[in-house]
């Protein structure tokens, strides 16, 4: 059963936004959770629990989010831009990377790790990093 789970990033400290009610809308009567503002063990949760992580944001310098997922050794999907291609740097292998504004390819991308689990995880492997950075996760308050 596909289930999906919106981390609202850009959020005040209670974890919601403004535009939560508008999503909230739009995915009614979908499995959809919406989690708030997660730190620390509990978010590293809640990226470990995920089988794809995707990101639209075409506008990332560093892609915190990437790192965070992939070193939870979740499958990546986002788009090919800013500093997001340094990091899923083997398009295909390490995570897919889209062309920005394409919402055609970003969909086929995302169709072929819902479609295989062994691609998912394959992917996902195959991306599991190792920063040092990626500690902060365990020692986020």
């Amino acid at each position: 059963m596909l289930c999906w789970m919106v981390f609202l990033s850009l959020c005040s400290e209670e974890g919601w936004c403004q535009c939560r009610a508008d999503l909230e809308q739009m995915f009614q009567g979908m499995n959809v959770t919406f989690t708030g503002m997660l730190q620390g063990e509990e978010l590293s949760q809640a990226y470990a629990s995920g089988d794809v992580f995707i990101t639209p944001s075409e506008s990332e310098t560093l892609g915190f989010v990437v790192l965070e997922a992939m070193a939870c050794g979740v499958s990546v999907v986002a788009a090919r831009a800013g500093g997001i291609p340094d990091i899923v740097n083997q398009d295909g292998e390490t995570g897919f990377l889209y062309t920005p504004g394409d919402l055609d390819d970003c969909v086929k991308k995302l169709r072929a790790l819902l479609e295989s689990s062994e691609l998912r995880e394959k992917v996902g492997s195959a991306g599991k990093v190792d920063y040092p950075v990626l500690s902060i996760l365990k020692n986020t308050p």
